[in-house]
């Protein structure tokens, strides 16, 4: 909404203070507003800057209308899909000048065919300009000046805590967290000093050097984790203590090292506060914005702070159908109904396919996902119906997963979108992370970003309809919402995926159902146990086949 209230109140600016001129001010006439510096006139120019293309007035509402259509496609691109990852007020207030200053000028051309200028600069001889001249100056600098400061700290930005960091010639201080209850008495510190290679932290705590992260249980259930640890051995074990408490603690210190530099503040803490609920309420409670860019060396201190453990919960068996296509001893495979949520979540903790998997392999499913996800290897979102594998052992869940990672586990589904592409196939190679400015209520969503995980998907048309087209997509990388991600990036977002702009209608025909039209249809994988090769494939299932009979008469 940003956008549309800025360039608003940008075109009512613009138009009043035209009105104003031309009603009360003559043509050709001047007033000074500010002696020696800043005058207001009354011109009229049927061109841009200093009169250029002042016999071309069709040109310029072209150039005008353009300038507009542009910004528009800018907005909309953020709006819907994410694209460009506005995430500071000034890129987005560039685009909203831009937008303002171009519909401002637009009016007039399309009205009078020209434009009425009223400003002049008394001490230079410049170009009288406009209201709407100036944000669309103003917007341009923005626009352009943001754009190469997002670029030049890209450039100069650190590694993620998750990247492999190359062997440097000195240690480093990696984030560390230290947390002392109001009631509970710290242990003595260590009576030797650490070595001067590594500067103290302002900390209590004793600190191991170049010794594996160490974890301690202090009073009142909570883990704290310290030490120092040379890049080499990395921060992946350090960064994943958490605070498991639900209990306010009495301090919180976290000290940013140089390799989370630049990271977004409830990013940074959220490592370590468990959720991102907590971190942006932490983040709140210190002052600052949830999206301040931490710096190296910062050190950020909680008191009293509640961070909200998960609520605890264990799924239990019911008593649910299921349509199972292959099963044995080693592993299920089932054919997902649109609908039914795979494992239990916040707002979904019965009902789901892991209580039936329960009740019908009578508690005998894998423990390697966890009390709320036992022998799921791999998923599909809610509305997506398909084939999906779960194993019944932590051997074959082992090795399915090391298939799904070596992409030897082959996934294919069939979809139809919006529109059709130029070719009968191609690859969609773009990363993907979680989408910048998702709100609580859309936390799941996600977007092709620079910074996000490699993802790979295969496409191939199977028929061409009058606005859509079905296709078949292969996966070769697993991210959140992949196929629907870059789909809609393409331009040609799935049918009834209204998280991603497709809209719920099928030309003016409402869908009568829920969510996309995406269905898991083939599944190939090498037993983990025999070592055979076993292909399976499930019928489009009665929502999709409607669709295409809809098509297929309607084409």
């Amino acid at each position: 909404m940003l956008y549309f209230i800025v360039s608003l109140i940008t075109v009512v600016l613009d138009q009043w203070l035209k009105i104003t001129v031309v009603k009360h001010i003559e043509l050709g006439s001047a007033v000074t507003l500010i002696p020696g510096l800043l005058g207001l006139t009354h011109a009229e120019n049927s061109g841009i800057s200093f009169g250029f293309l002042s016999n071309s007035p069709m040109a310029l509402t072209v150039i005008s209308a353009l300038t507009i259509a542009v910004c528009f496609a800018l907005v909309f691109a953020q709006l819907l899909a994410e694209r460009l990852e506005f995430e500071t007020i000034a890129e987005r207030l560039s685009l909203s000048f831009m937008l303002g200053g171009a519909i401002g000028n637009l009016i007039d051309r399309i009205a009078f065919r020209q434009v009425t200028d009223m400003f002049q600069f008394e001490f230079v001889n410049f170009a009288i300009f406009n209201v709407a001249d100036v944000f669309l100056t103003i917007g341009t600098a923005m626009l352009i000046l943001t754009l190469l400061l997002r670029e030049l700290k890209s450039r100069k930005s650190p590694v993620l805590a998750e990247a492999v960091i190359e062997a440097p010639t000195e240690e480093i201080t990696i984030p560390t967290i230290l947390i002392e209850p109001a009631d509970a008495k710290l242990p003595e510190p260590s009576p030797e000093p650490p070595p001067p290679a590594v500067e103290p932290l302002p900390v209590d705590l004793p600190i191991q050097v170049d010794e594996p992260p160490t974890e301690r249980t202090l009073d009142g259930g909570i883990v704290a984790a310290f030490g120092t640890i040379t890049p080499e051995r990395g921060t992946a074990e350090l960064l994943s203590a958490k605070v498991s408490t639900s209990e306010p603690f009495g301090r919180l210190l976290l000290t940013v090292d140089a390799v989370n530099s630049g990271e977004r503040l409830d990013v940074f803490l959220a490592r370590f506060l468990g959720s991102r609920s907590s971190a942006e309420r932490a983040a709140d409670s210190l002052g600052f914005s949830k999206s301040y860019r931490v710096k190296p060396g910062e050190i950020f201190e909680l008191t009293d702070f509640l961070a909200a453990a998960p609520e605890p919960y264990s799924a239990e068996p019911e008593d649910i159908a299921l349509d199972i296509v292959y099963e044995d001893e080693d592993l299920i495979v089932v054919n997902k109904p649109k609908g039914l949520v795979v494992h239990p979540a916040p707002g979904h903790y019965g009902g789901t396919l892991v209580n039936a998997l329960l009740y019908h392999c009578a508690g005998s499913l894998s423990g390697i996902g966890g009390e709320l996800r036992p022998g799921i290897v791999h998923r599909i979102d809610k509305d997506t119906s398909g084939l999906l594998i779960a194993a019944k052992n932590d051997f074959a869940h082992r090795e399915l997963a090391a298939q799904l990672a070596d992409h030897s586990l082959s996934r294919t589904y069939e979809a139809v979108i919006r529109g059709s592409f130029p070719a009968a196939s191609g690859t969609i190679d773009l990363p993907i992370g979680r989408a910048n400015g998702s709100s609580s209520a859309d936390r799941k969503r996600m977007a092709v970003r620079r910074d996000g995980k490699a993802a790979i998907t295969h496409w191939e048309l199977i028929e061409k309809f009058s606005g859509y087209s079905h296709i078949r997509c292969k996966l070769e990388t697993g991210r959140t919402h992949q196929i629907r991600v870059h789909l809609a990036h393409s331009g040609h977002p799935v049918l009834g995926d209204t998280l991603y702009g497709a809209g719920s209608k099928l030309g003016r025909i409402e869908l009568p159902f829920g969510g996309q039209c995406l269905h898991a249809r083939e599944l190939t994988f090498v037993h983990p146990r025999t070592k055979e090769q076993i292909h399976l494939e499930c019928p489009l299932p009665e929502y999709f086949e409607w669709v295409l009979t809809q098509l297929t008469t309607n084409n």
